[in-house]
């Protein structure tokens, strides 16, 4: 499947997080990522905070040091690593 046929050339913008975090209401967001994701790597998700951040964009970022990708969605209430799921509950009972 190649980029075009999921999404029109001229319709780009609808699904370009830098369009996206650019317009009015744009939610506020609240990252985690791991930095032993293979999948995606943290430099992206560390753009996406910049780019939140310069537009005004309530968010927050966290890098969970030698996470790999989905690891909240192995981890349990007794987990250390559950804080940071804690965290982005928090942030968004706040914001919402």
């Amino acid at each position: 499947m190649q980029f075009d046929d999921v999404i029109a050339e001229d319709e780009y913008d609808q699904i370009d997080p830098e369009s996206l975090f650019k317009k009015p209401g744009f939610p506020p967001t609240f990252l985690v990522q791991g930095t032993a994701d293979i999948v995606v790597d943290a430099k992206f998700a560390q753009q996406a905070y910049s780019r939140l951040q310069g537009s005004g964009v309530p968010s927050e970022l966290r890098l969970v040091e030698g996470a790999a990708h989905g690891f909240d969605a192995k981890i349990n209430r007794d987990s250390p690593l559950f804080k940071v799921v804690q965290e982005g509950v928090d942030f968004l009972a706040e914001h919402v």
